[in-house]
């Protein structure tokens, strides 16, 4: 869930104002604190090498000392490393809770679905404003409310958000007929002014009791599909022949000229090596039927839809074979891979169309 502003708005002005600063020093402190690590971080990496290429001069007195330096500035390299990755997730929680502030400061049941644009909930429907815009209000009648949980991995933790669907005339010019779907974070103060307007909300909402290991639960794969694709497997070819000529180099220049550039250059061409081989392994996408659902990944994206909230599955031809699942909120459309179809009508036939 969504970071949230854990304490009480203030109601005079000067006193919000007040706590907004603060809330904005706190983090832009943590996103330079954050930012100033990882270039320590960098530092000590740029020190560990220099300190190799040292050791190849170096007199032997001070090989014991270069290669605690170099020890040294390793552990401070990745110590860094992972304090600033923990940084930048507090900044990250730091600008939720000012998203929050904001919403609050306006209405408790007023919610972002923009940089700048507030969903309000009203007394007859749900108002859309921006100060550089004229406010938009939307009947009740009109709207469709879906909890969805966001997951790209095989596992029950996601992200959870609210989508609300309404017609696409109150955005835009001539599109009569056609909905539209905004986004905004789900919060506990979300779910409750939608239940306090009596509002249908469709979709998976977030267990009340987080039960021991339910968000690191993982699911199982029943059967696999995979799909290949050349692009990117040329792609991890080309790479992988680049590191290793990196390699071939870095063992010529140890043998021949230094050893410490040649280790060097070795090493940088290993890494590029298992950069491509892990590019190759992913450059064909794969199609996962489990008991809890399914799951999509190719190169640029990830998705796992439970069982509950797929309503049908499709077939489309054109322009090319698309399986087509069918979901409350919308539509996903992807490569069919050969037998997914038949494996589907086994073992969901109710499903597919």
């Amino acid at each position: 869930m969504t970071a949230v502003y854990p304490k009480p708005i203030p109601q005079e002005e000067n006193l919000r104002e007040k706590c907004r600063k603060s809330l904005v020093r706190r983090r832009n402190a943590v996103q330079g604190l954050a930012f100033g690590v990882a270039i320590l971080s960098l530092l000590a990496l740029i020190g560990v090498i220099a300190a190799m290429f040292v050791l190849e001069f170096a007199n032997l007195g001070k090989d014991l000392l270069l290669f605690s330096v170099m020890g040294g500035l390793a552990v401070v390299a990745c110590g860094c490393a992972l304090a600033a990755y923990i940084l930048l997730k507090r900044g990250i929680i730091a600008e939720q809770r000012i998203d929050d502030f904001s919403e609050r400061c306006d209405s408790e049941e007023s919610f972002l679905v923009g940089e700048t644009t507030l969903a309000t909930f009203g007394a007859d429907g749900v108002v859309l404003h921006d100060d550089a815009k004229t406010p938009v209000q939307i009947p009740y009648a009109e709207l469709r409310f879906f909890s969805v949980c966001l997951r790209k991995r095989m596992r029950e933790r996601g992200e959870w958000t609210v989508l609300i669907e309404l017609p696409a005339r109150y955005l835009q010019k001539d599109a009569d007929g056609e909905t539209t779907l905004i986004r905004t974070d789900a919060k506990p103060r979300l779910y409750a002014a939608i239940a306090a307007h009596g509002l249908d909300l469709r979709g998976e909402t977030p267990p009340s009791d987080l039960a021991k290991g339910y968000a690191q639960k993982k699911f199982k794969a029943e059967k696999k599909f995979y799909l290949p694709d050349p692009a990117a497997k040329r792609r991890a070819l080309l790479l992988g022949g680049i590191g290793l000529a990196a390699v071939c180099a870095g063992v010529a220049l140890g043998v021949l000229v230094n050893l410490t550039v040649g280790i060097l250059i070795g090493v940088l061409g290993a890494a590029v090596v298992s950069r491509a081989v892990l590019s190759a392994l992913r450059s064909r996408a794969r199609f996962v039927i489990c008991e809890e659902g399914v799951f999509w990944r190719d190169t640029s994206e990830s998705v796992f839809l439970k069982w509950e909230e797929i309503a049908a599955f499709r077939k489309e031809e054109k322009p090319a074979p698309v399986l087509a699942v069918d979901c409350s909120y919308g539509v996903y459309r992807f490569p069919r891979a050969a037998g997914v179809w038949e494996e589907l009508q086994r073992t969901r036939g109710k499903l597919c169309r």
